[in-house]
């Protein structure tokens, strides 16, 4: 039920190299991911496209997201978030800002247009 949980807090599909990094994540479950995936392809919840791993409907991608009690679903988003935040370096230019200096620096507006746009990096 745990991995099913996890991969609910993705939507739909899930890339699985994200699975196995998930792995080292205290909240996931015992063994890790690989073997409950094999069940559940299996039983028809969950197909293996690689590199996604996807709810084989959506009903029971919402089922299953929609039966986690909503405490302890903020707290697998809040607890794989800062796993995966600490697996990932922040662009150096934002460290120490704040927000709204790193989100300027995504979205820049141009003077002679008032609609502004996205840099593309």
């Amino acid at each position: 039920l745990q991995c099913l949980r996890i991969v609910s807090c993705f939507g739909m599909k899930v890339r699985s190299d994200l699975l196995e990094l998930l792995d080292g994540l205290a909240i996931a479950p015992p063994g890790g991911f690989k073997p409950y995936l094999r069940v559940l392809v299996d039983r028809g919840i969950l197909e293996i496209a690689s590199p996604m791993v996807a709810f084989t409907h959506d009903l029971i991608q919402e089922q299953v997201y929609e039966g986690i009690p909503a405490k302890d679903r903020q707290q697998l988003h809040f607890d794989i978030g800062k796993f995966l935040g600490s697996k990932t370096s922040l662009d150096v230019g934002c460290q120490n800002k704040p927000l709204d200096a790193a989100i300027d620096r995504l979205y820049v507006r141009d003077a002679s247009d008032d609609k502004g746009g996205f840099v593309d990096g």
